[in-house]
């Protein structure tokens, strides 16, 4: 599996992709 860097924060989780930093908010159930 290749390392991935997740930033947990107050305002959801953010992470890089293919086409740029996604983020997906807490409110969203993933």
């Amino acid at each position: 599996m290749s390392e991935v860097h997740l930033e947990l924060t107050d305002v959801g989780i953010e992470f890089p992709t293919p086409k740029g930093p996604f983020r997906a908010l807490r409110a969203i159930n993933l």
